[in-house]
């Protein structure tokens, strides 16, 4: 009886396992993509870890880095909406503090001042990235 018992426990315990592991894996995949710069495959990548693991505990951060690879591919309305959802919906992720930043600097480059005024944005990070173009941004802040 006691055989019958590890046989179906050694049956069916390596299959969450394996789903684990390739949940980890695409993650690893979209967060090496983003790393290296390559935001659009990124982008793509995270877009399929969504589909294919809605559910995962991962899923919060995933979509903050969705909006992030908007982002950095100079979408920013798309960026806004996408940190709205992160805002609104996964606030668990563990990015949620920059979330204002970000949304406040996109809405900088759409040309939305008082709404990029209205995030509050950090004074520390705008003065790491300053160039001249966005001391304007520095200056509405102040």
């Amino acid at each position: 009886m006691v055989r019958k018992y590890i046989l179906i426990l050694l049956f069916f315990l390596p299959w969450p396992l394996f789903a684990f592991v390739q949940e980890k894996e695409l993650f690893s995949e979209a967060e090496s993509r983003y790393l290296s710069g390559k935001y659009l495959p990124a982008y793509e990548t995270y877009d399929e870890f969504i589909r294919t693991y809605p559910l995962s505990e991962l899923t919060p951060d995933v979509q903050y880095r969705k909006a992030l690879c908007l982002y950095r591919l100079e979408k920013y309305r798309e960026a806004i909406q996408q940190f709205d959802l992160v805002e609104k919906r996964y606030r668990m992720t563990r990015y949620m503090v920059l979330v204002p930043l970000w949304k406040g600097v996109s809405y900088y480059y759409t040309a939305d001042y008082p709404k990029a005024i209205e995030n509050p944005v950090s004074y520390t990070h705008l003065r790491a990235h300053e160039t001249s173009l966005h001391l304007v941004c520095r200056l509405l802040l102040e």
